[in-house]
Protein backbone atom coordinates (compact mmCIF):
# COMPACT_ATOMS: atom_id res chain seq x y z
CA UNK A 1 0.00 0.00 0.00
CA UNK A 2 2.83 2.39 0.76
CA UNK A 3 4.24 1.82 -2.72
CA UNK A 4 0.85 2.61 -4.25
CA UNK A 5 0.06 5.75 -2.26
CA UNK A 6 1.30 7.00 1.15
CA UNK A 7 -2.18 8.21 2.17
CA UNK A 8 -3.61 4.81 1.22
CA UNK A 9 -1.13 3.17 3.60
CA UNK A 10 -1.59 5.77 6.34
CA UNK A 11 -5.36 5.26 6.50
CA UNK A 12 -5.23 1.45 6.31
CA UNK A 13 -2.46 0.35 8.64
CA UNK A 14 -4.91 -1.38 11.00
CA UNK A 15 -5.37 -4.85 9.55
CA UNK A 16 -8.57 -5.53 11.55
CA UNK A 17 -10.61 -2.58 10.25
CA UNK A 18 -11.37 -4.09 6.79
CA UNK A 19 -13.06 -7.01 8.54
CA UNK A 20 -15.64 -4.80 10.31
CA UNK A 21 -18.05 -4.46 7.34
CA UNK A 22 -17.91 -8.22 6.80
CA UNK A 23 -18.66 -8.84 10.48
CA UNK A 24 -21.59 -6.46 10.22
CA UNK A 25 -22.97 -8.25 7.15
CA UNK A 26 -22.56 -11.62 8.88
CA UNK A 27 -24.45 -10.27 11.91
CA UNK A 28 -27.27 -8.99 9.66
CA UNK A 29 -27.45 -12.36 7.92
CA UNK A 30 -27.71 -14.09 11.28
CA UNK A 31 -30.45 -11.67 12.33
CA UNK A 32 -32.34 -12.41 9.10
CA UNK A 33 -32.12 -16.16 9.73
CA UNK A 34 -33.39 -15.69 13.28
CA UNK A 35 -36.28 -13.49 12.06
CA UNK A 36 -37.17 -16.09 9.44
CA UNK A 37 -37.15 -19.05 11.80
CA UNK A 38 -38.33 -17.42 15.00
CA UNK A 39 -40.62 -14.61 13.83
CA UNK A 40 -41.68 -15.99 10.45
CA UNK A 41 -40.85 -12.69 8.77
CA UNK A 42 -42.64 -11.97 5.50
CA UNK A 43 -39.69 -11.34 3.22
CA UNK A 44 -42.03 -11.16 0.20
CA UNK A 45 -43.81 -8.07 1.54
CA UNK A 46 -42.83 -5.23 -0.83
CA UNK A 47 -42.80 -2.55 1.89
CA UNK A 48 -40.55 -4.72 4.06
CA UNK A 49 -38.07 -5.10 1.20
CA UNK A 50 -37.97 -1.34 0.63
CA UNK A 51 -37.70 -0.50 4.33
CA UNK A 52 -34.98 -3.04 5.06
CA UNK A 53 -32.86 -1.97 2.08
CA UNK A 54 -33.31 1.70 2.96
CA UNK A 55 -32.21 1.05 6.55
CA UNK A 56 -29.12 -0.84 5.37
CA UNK A 57 -28.33 2.04 3.04
CA UNK A 58 -28.53 4.52 5.92
CA UNK A 59 -26.15 2.41 8.01
CA UNK A 60 -23.60 2.16 5.21
CA UNK A 61 -23.89 5.86 4.35
CA UNK A 62 -23.40 6.87 7.98
CA UNK A 63 -20.40 4.55 8.21
CA UNK A 64 -18.81 5.89 5.03
CA UNK A 65 -19.26 9.50 6.14
CA UNK A 66 -17.74 8.79 9.57
CA UNK A 67 -14.76 7.01 8.03
CA UNK A 68 -14.25 9.74 5.46
CA UNK A 69 -14.50 12.60 7.95
CA UNK A 70 -12.01 11.02 10.34
CA UNK A 71 -9.35 10.45 7.66
CA UNK A 72 -7.78 13.90 7.26
CA UNK A 73 -9.04 15.00 10.69
CA UNK A 74 -7.04 12.27 12.44
CA UNK A 75 -4.00 12.94 10.25
CA UNK A 76 -4.25 16.64 11.09
CA UNK A 77 -4.44 15.97 14.84
CA UNK A 78 -1.35 13.74 14.64
CA UNK A 79 0.49 16.29 12.51
CA UNK A 80 0.66 13.81 9.63
CA UNK A 81 -1.44 15.94 7.28
CA UNK A 82 0.94 18.89 7.49
CA UNK A 83 3.86 16.56 6.83
CA UNK A 84 2.11 15.08 3.80
CA UNK A 85 1.33 18.53 2.45
CA UNK A 86 5.00 19.47 2.74
CA UNK A 87 6.02 16.59 0.45
CA UNK A 88 5.94 16.61 -3.37
CA UNK A 89 2.60 14.75 -3.23
CA UNK A 90 -0.07 16.57 -5.20
CA UNK A 91 -3.56 17.23 -3.89
CA UNK A 92 -4.87 14.76 -6.47
CA UNK A 93 -2.60 12.05 -5.05
CA UNK A 94 -3.72 12.83 -1.49
CA UNK A 95 -7.37 12.55 -2.44
CA UNK A 96 -6.73 9.48 -4.55
CA UNK A 97 -5.16 7.72 -1.57
CA UNK A 98 -8.18 8.55 0.54
CA UNK A 99 -10.57 7.06 -2.01
CA UNK A 100 -8.41 3.96 -2.38
CA UNK A 101 -8.77 3.46 1.37
CA UNK A 102 -12.53 3.83 1.24
CA UNK A 103 -12.74 1.40 -1.67
CA UNK A 104 -10.60 -1.15 0.17
CA UNK A 105 -12.85 -0.94 3.21
CA UNK A 106 -16.32 -0.76 1.64
CA UNK A 107 -16.30 -1.72 -2.05
CA UNK A 108 -16.56 -5.49 -1.68
CA UNK A 109 -19.07 -5.59 1.23
CA UNK A 110 -21.33 -2.97 -0.33
CA UNK A 111 -21.01 -4.65 -3.72
CA UNK A 112 -22.07 -7.98 -2.23
CA UNK A 113 -25.04 -6.38 -0.50
CA UNK A 114 -26.09 -4.64 -3.72
CA UNK A 115 -26.06 -7.95 -5.58
CA UNK A 116 -28.25 -9.46 -2.86
CA UNK A 117 -30.52 -6.40 -2.89
CA UNK A 118 -31.06 -6.52 -6.66
CA UNK A 119 -31.91 -10.23 -6.53
CA UNK A 120 -34.28 -9.62 -3.62
CA UNK A 121 -35.94 -6.77 -5.52
CA UNK A 122 -36.56 -8.95 -8.59
CA UNK A 123 -37.94 -11.66 -6.34
CA UNK A 124 -40.26 -9.18 -4.61
CA UNK A 125 -41.45 -7.72 -7.92
CA UNK A 126 -42.18 -11.19 -9.27
CA UNK A 127 -43.68 -12.84 -6.18
CA UNK A 128 -44.17 -10.10 -3.58
CA UNK A 129 -47.29 -9.05 -1.74
CA UNK A 130 -48.58 -5.59 -0.85
CA UNK A 131 -51.26 -5.05 1.76
CA UNK A 132 -52.07 -1.63 0.27
CA UNK A 133 -52.40 -3.17 -3.20
CA UNK A 134 -50.17 -0.61 -4.91
CA UNK A 135 -49.19 -0.94 -8.55
CA UNK A 136 -46.15 -2.95 -9.66
CA UNK A 137 -44.82 0.17 -11.41
CA UNK A 138 -44.72 2.10 -8.14
CA UNK A 139 -42.59 -0.52 -6.40
CA UNK A 140 -40.23 -0.74 -9.37
CA UNK A 141 -39.78 3.05 -9.29
CA UNK A 142 -39.39 3.09 -5.49
CA UNK A 143 -36.72 0.38 -5.53
CA UNK A 144 -34.90 2.13 -8.37
CA UNK A 145 -35.01 5.50 -6.63
CA UNK A 146 -33.71 3.95 -3.42
CA UNK A 147 -30.74 2.41 -5.26
CA UNK A 148 -29.91 5.58 -7.21
CA UNK A 149 -30.01 7.80 -4.13
CA UNK A 150 -27.85 5.29 -2.23
CA UNK A 151 -25.09 5.33 -4.84
CA UNK A 152 -25.16 9.11 -5.30
CA UNK A 153 -25.21 9.69 -1.53
CA UNK A 154 -22.17 7.43 -1.07
CA UNK A 155 -20.26 9.49 -3.62
CA UNK A 156 -21.41 12.78 -2.11
CA UNK A 157 -20.70 11.78 1.50
CA UNK A 158 -17.21 10.64 0.57
CA UNK A 159 -16.37 14.16 -0.62
CA UNK A 160 -18.47 16.24 1.79
CA UNK A 161 -17.37 14.42 4.94
CA UNK A 162 -13.72 14.54 3.87
CA UNK A 163 -13.86 18.29 3.28
CA UNK A 164 -15.76 19.07 6.46
CA UNK A 165 -13.55 16.71 8.47
CA UNK A 166 -10.46 18.60 7.27
CA UNK A 167 -11.99 21.91 8.43
CA UNK A 168 -13.99 20.91 11.51
CA UNK A 169 -12.86 20.68 15.11
CA UNK A 170 -12.76 16.88 14.89
CA UNK A 171 -13.93 14.01 12.72
CA UNK A 172 -17.21 13.52 14.59
CA UNK A 173 -18.21 17.13 13.96
CA UNK A 174 -17.36 16.85 10.27
CA UNK A 175 -19.31 13.60 9.92
CA UNK A 176 -22.40 14.99 11.66
CA UNK A 177 -22.41 18.08 9.44
CA UNK A 178 -22.06 15.96 6.31
CA UNK A 179 -24.84 13.63 7.42
CA UNK A 180 -27.14 16.56 8.12
CA UNK A 181 -26.58 18.09 4.69
CA UNK A 182 -26.87 14.92 2.63
CA UNK A 183 -29.10 12.63 4.73
CA UNK A 184 -31.23 14.79 7.03
CA UNK A 185 -31.91 17.89 4.92
CA UNK A 186 -33.97 16.01 2.27
CA UNK A 187 -36.26 14.61 4.96
CA UNK A 188 -36.70 18.08 6.43
CA UNK A 189 -37.81 19.22 2.98
CA UNK A 190 -40.27 16.33 2.77
CA UNK A 191 -41.67 17.20 6.21
CA UNK A 192 -42.09 20.88 5.30
CA UNK A 193 -43.90 20.09 2.04
CA UNK A 194 -46.09 17.51 3.80
CA UNK A 195 -47.06 19.94 6.57
CA UNK A 196 -47.81 22.71 4.08
CA UNK A 197 -49.95 20.35 2.01
CA UNK A 198 -51.80 19.21 5.11
CA UNK A 199 -52.40 22.81 6.18
CA UNK A 200 -53.57 24.03 2.76
CA UNK A 201 -55.48 21.01 1.51
CA UNK A 202 -56.40 19.27 4.74
CA UNK A 203 -54.77 15.96 3.88
CA UNK A 204 -51.40 14.33 4.45
CA UNK A 205 -49.17 13.27 1.59
CA UNK A 206 -49.48 9.63 0.58
CA UNK A 207 -46.63 7.16 0.89
CA UNK A 208 -45.88 7.21 -2.88
CA UNK A 209 -45.83 11.02 -2.78
CA UNK A 210 -43.38 11.02 0.14
CA UNK A 211 -41.09 8.59 -1.70
CA UNK A 212 -41.17 10.85 -4.75
CA UNK A 213 -40.48 13.98 -2.69
CA UNK A 214 -37.58 12.28 -0.95
CA UNK A 215 -36.04 11.36 -4.31
CA UNK A 216 -36.59 14.87 -5.70
CA UNK A 217 -34.95 16.50 -2.66
CA UNK A 218 -32.15 13.96 -2.11
CA UNK A 219 -30.64 13.73 -5.56
CA UNK A 220 -30.03 17.44 -6.31
CA UNK A 221 -28.78 18.15 -2.79
CA UNK A 222 -26.31 15.25 -2.87
CA UNK A 223 -24.99 16.25 -6.30
CA UNK A 224 -24.69 19.89 -5.29
CA UNK A 225 -22.94 19.29 -1.98
CA UNK A 226 -20.71 16.55 -3.40
CA UNK A 227 -19.60 18.61 -6.38
CA UNK A 228 -18.92 21.65 -4.24
CA UNK A 229 -16.90 19.69 -1.66
CA UNK A 230 -14.91 17.98 -4.42
CA UNK A 231 -14.05 21.35 -5.94
CA UNK A 232 -13.13 22.83 -2.54
CA UNK A 233 -10.85 19.89 -1.75
CA UNK A 234 -8.98 20.21 -5.03
CA UNK A 235 -8.50 23.95 -4.69
CA UNK A 236 -8.39 24.71 -0.94
CA UNK A 237 -7.24 21.60 0.96
CA UNK A 238 -3.78 22.98 1.67
CA UNK A 239 -5.16 26.34 2.80
CA UNK A 240 -7.67 24.63 5.12
CA UNK A 241 -4.95 22.43 6.65
CA UNK A 242 -2.68 25.43 7.24
CA UNK A 243 -5.56 27.35 8.76
CA UNK A 244 -6.25 24.56 11.23
CA UNK A 245 -2.54 24.14 11.96
CA UNK A 246 -2.35 27.83 12.84
CA UNK A 247 -5.25 27.43 15.28
CA UNK A 248 -7.66 29.55 13.23
CA UNK A 249 -11.37 28.76 13.13
CA UNK A 250 -12.89 28.38 9.66
CA UNK A 251 -14.98 31.30 8.47
CA UNK A 252 -18.74 30.80 8.93
CA UNK A 253 -20.91 30.18 5.86
CA UNK A 254 -21.89 33.36 3.97
CA UNK A 255 -25.55 33.09 4.94
CA UNK A 256 -24.65 33.05 8.64
CA UNK A 257 -22.42 36.10 8.20
CA UNK A 258 -25.22 37.97 6.36
CA UNK A 259 -27.77 37.02 9.02
CA UNK A 260 -25.43 38.18 11.78
CA UNK A 261 -24.83 41.51 10.07
CA UNK A 262 -28.57 41.96 9.52
CA UNK A 263 -29.35 41.34 13.19
CA UNK A 264 -26.55 43.70 14.25
CA UNK A 265 -27.87 46.44 11.94
CA UNK A 266 -31.44 45.91 13.20
CA UNK A 267 -30.30 46.11 16.81
CA UNK A 268 -28.31 49.30 16.17
CA UNK A 269 -31.31 50.85 14.36
CA UNK A 270 -33.59 50.20 17.32
CA UNK A 271 -31.00 51.65 19.65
Amino acid sequence: MLAINPVYWLNNRNLLVPWYPWIFLAAMAGLAVWATLGLEARWKECSLVLGTCWLMHVIFKTWVSSQSASAFSADRDRGALELLLSTPLTTQELLGGHWLGLMRLFAAPIGLFLVFEVLWIFYALANGTDRADREWAFWACAYGANLIVFLVDLWALGWVALWLGARAKNGAEGASKAQFRVLTAPWLGVMVVTLVAAFLFGRWASFPAMVGLWFVFSLPLAIRYGSRARSELHTSLRAAALQRAAGERPAPPPWIARATRGMAEAASGRA
